[in-house]
């Protein structure tokens, strides 16, 4: 039976879409959302032992039960405050374990869908959480260098394994006598369960070991790796038996089927390949997501495989076709990168979404332009030119697309690279475009007669960021490898390299007097670098996560930046200082942007929306919400809208409720109901939600204007109610 999913009472939220229905109660009482499905991209899943459900977990904080049949949301666990990393089974399906990112695993009952434990004693994120065959025992691994094992009874701690390494995968052998565990040293290792003995080493591997998997009888280890390769070990004796190649980039995981005679395996290209685990052979292989696969697993008995994908999105494949059964997602997905344009007086905003698709937005009036996808596979990177009319796209079929930014038309395109372009950027002029790719290679490309320089190599993997220079001389590359390269544009030679992050490279910014050159990654640092001596300046600590984007304001005296832990910093340069931190919604923010005049401050997240502040209060003007089709925009909460204002072409998507003033018993109002069509007439409003965008006086003096109205007439009769009908006519043919 479907379960109601959990329900957030709670004022002054800000308002989500969620499978195409955004829920909001009706004025002076409290705000109510219902979640169905996930509003963020998927990390990780699991399957019930009976085959029957599938549990996911998000950046979204939640973990969500659905059945698998018909892909429906049964249950959301709530719990979390940051992203579900990973979830697993209990042996017997009465319970379900979450790993999160805020150090923190939770058990729950999948029956009253509880939480029965919180287990605390990580000091870094829950990256794996696995049951022992009996279900006695629950193994959690994590970035402290930990292993614990827990009583799954008590949510004791049994003991505790010190790994020497960041810990990426836990597995319990078949018999339970022993767990595998994966390191991001290179090697994976076997540990005695009582004990607490290394009992093995697997050691083959020259990059980070992310993913293990024992066969069903327990004779075999899998390990995946980011050397892009699979090896096949004898768990007895540790001797490698095979190596699987086929994979372009980093396998993030691998499984057994069933009868142990196949092997499933995920990398971080989107990439899913099955194999003969006996003899290595490749069966299929699925460009399955436009993102990282996050996660992969067989049904119980064979027939069908699961992958979840860095694209927000889970498939079910037949496993003897590869066919692509279906597909279950959250209503919204990641926005991956933004770029602003210049359209008259106002600006133009270009969201790329990990669905693969872009969107060009009118800011003034809020309205979706145009959407546009790939030609052969999804876009993958966008960049536009200092003018704004040239927008150029990045694809996943290794392409690169030139487009009117006006009307999305086809202008030119470019080849070069062998696997998928991750990156672009203009020159200054507008007359260069450069890009990296998932094959590590660098180009620049000449925009009007297609003239090429490079590949530039010199990076071992994927190359994650690219910017010129003010004056166009340098280049700057940062990648996987964690390594910061500077390139002369006129020749393709190296001049400098920066090796001091610990992790990868995300984001590369110069300021405009090309004087220092700012870069972010992985490991939470914002460094600049002095471009004359090529020494390090000072180093930027403010971030509790990765930093994913980097940008300079046009005076040079600022910098912006937004990270994976849901926060942005605008940051005084001479100091260090930070001036102010922008904050909201539940996801990790993944680029952000200055507006044109610098007054406003706009952040993308894995939560699907688009969030703008002011840059020097810090307060919350607006959120845009990526739709299917159509626009919807929010407001926060004032004194003339108690559950916020919206904007939105599809009123479909807004479901209103009636409910306590404690949030509880919440009824959604028929879709011709009275109060529901002037609850929309009252706030859905164009004028207040954009106003207060581009133009906070206005905003303030419309709301001074209504909020006596407003207030005074939302009473509780049926005949009262239709008054406010003529209160609305009234203000538009008096405004």
């Amino acid at each position: 039976m479907k379960k109601d999913l959990t329900i957030f009472p709670g004022q002054g939220r800000e308002l989500s879409t969620m499978l195409g229905v955004m829920d909001i109660s009706v004025p002076v009482r409290k705000l109510v959302h219902r979640m169905e499905g996930h509003t963020a991209g998927i990390s990780c899943l699991a399957v019930s032992p009976n085959g029957r459900v599938v549990a996911t977990g998000s950046a979204d904080h939640l973990a969500i039960l659905w059945d698998l049949e018909s892909a429906a949301p049964l249950a959301s666990f709530v719990g979390h405050k940051a992203e579900v990393k990973s979830v697993a089974f209990s042996p017997d399906g009465r319970l379900v374990a979450t790993g999160g990112g805020d150090y923190l695993a939770m058990v729950w009952d999948t029956v009253t869908c509880e939480r029965v434990k919180t287990l605390t004693g990580h000091s870094s994120w829950v990256r794996s959480v696995v049951f022992s065959p009996d279900g006695r025992f629950l193994a959690t691994g994590s970035g402290d260098r930990k292993v614990i094992i827990w009583d799954t009874d008590s949510g004791a701690k049994v003991r505790s394994f010190e790994i020497g390494s960041y810990t990426t995968a836990v597995a319990f052998s078949p018999d339970g006598k022993y767990l595998a565990t994966g390191e991001w040293d290179t090697t994976a290792a076997l540990w005695e369960r009582v004990s607490g003995r290394r009992a093995m080493s697997f050691i083959w591997h020259d990059k980070e070991v992310r993913s293990v998997a024992f066969s069903p009888d327990g004779r075999y280890l899998a390990t995946g790796s980011g050397d892009r390769t699979v090896a096949v070990w004898d768990a007895a004796s540790g001797t490698m038996l095979r190596i699987l190649t086929g994979h372009s980039s980093p396998v993030t995981n691998v499984a057994f089927s069933p009868d142990g005679r196949r092997i499933l395996s995920g990398g971080t290209d989107g990439t899913i390949i099955l194999w003969e685990s006996e003899t290595g052979r490749k069966e299929f292989s699925n460009a399955g997501h436009n993102g990282e696969v996050r996660g992969v697993a067989f049904t119980p008995d064979g027939e069908y495989y699961l992958t979840a994908g860095g694209d927000g999105v889970a498939f079910i494949w037949k496993t003897g076709s590869g066919e692509k059964v279906r597909g279950f997602s959250g209503h919204t997905t990641t926005v991956d990168s933004l770029a602003m344009a210049p359209a008259g007086d106002h600006d133009r905003l270009i969201t790329l979404h990990s669905g693969g698709n872009a969107v060009i937005w009118d800011i003034e009036t809020g309205e979706r332009e145009i959407s546009f996808t790939g030609d052969a596979g999804g876009i993958t990177a966008i960049a536009l030119s200092p003018d704004g009319a040239k927008l150029a796209t990045g694809n996943d079929d290794a392409t690169i697309v030139i487009r009117d930014s006006g009307t999305g038309g086809k202008i030119g395109s470019f080849a070069g690279h062998a696997l998928r372009v991750t990156t672009l950027a203009f020159s200054p002029d507008g007359k260069w475009l450069a890009s990296g790719g998932l094959d590590s290679a660098v180009f620049i490309h000449e925009i009007e007669s297609g003239k090429r320089i490079g590949p530039l190599t010199g990076h071992r993997y994927w190359i994650r960021t690219v910017a010129f220079s003010r004056d166009g001389k340098w280049l700057a590359t940062g990648s996987t490898d964690k390594a910061v390269l500077v390139w002369d544009t006129a020749s393709g030679k190296r001049i400098f390299a920066f090796r001091a992050h610990r992790y990868p490279v995300t984001s590369v910014a110069f300021s405009p007097d090309g004087k220092w050159l700012a870069t972010a990654g992985c490991d939470s640092r914002i460094l600049l670098w002095d471009m004359a001596t090529g020494g390090r300046i000072i180093d930027l600590l403010g971030h509790g996560a990765d930093v994913t984007s980097v940008v300079v304001s046009s005076d040079g005296e600022y910098l912006l930046t937004a990270s994976a832990d849901g926060t942005a910093i605008l940051w005084e340069m001479r100091s260090g200082a930070i001036v102010m931190r922008y904050e909201g919604g539940n996801g990790q923010f993944t680029s952000a942007l200055f507006t044109r005049d610098e007054r406003t401050v706009l952040a993308g997240s894995t939560d699907g929306v688009v969030r703008f502040w002011d840059r020097e209060s810090g307060e919350l003007l607006v959120v845009l919400h990526n739709l299917d089709d159509g626009f919807l925009w929010s407001a926060p909460p004032d004194e003339a809208a108690s559950s916020g204002w919206f904007w939105t072409d599809r009123p479909s998507v807004v479901h209103v409720l009636r409910c306590k003033e404690d949030g509880t018993d919440p009824e959604v109002l028929a879709a011709d109901a009275t109060e529901r069509s002037v609850h929309l007439e009252l706030y859905n409003r164009k004028d207040i939600v954009m106003g207060r965008l581009n133009n906070p006086e206005k905003y303030q003096r419309e709301v001074e204007r209504i909020v006596g109205s407003i207030q005074a007439s939302w009473l509780d009769t049926y005949g009262e109610r239709l008054k406010i009908k003529q209160i609305v006519h009234q203000q538009k043919t008096s405004g």
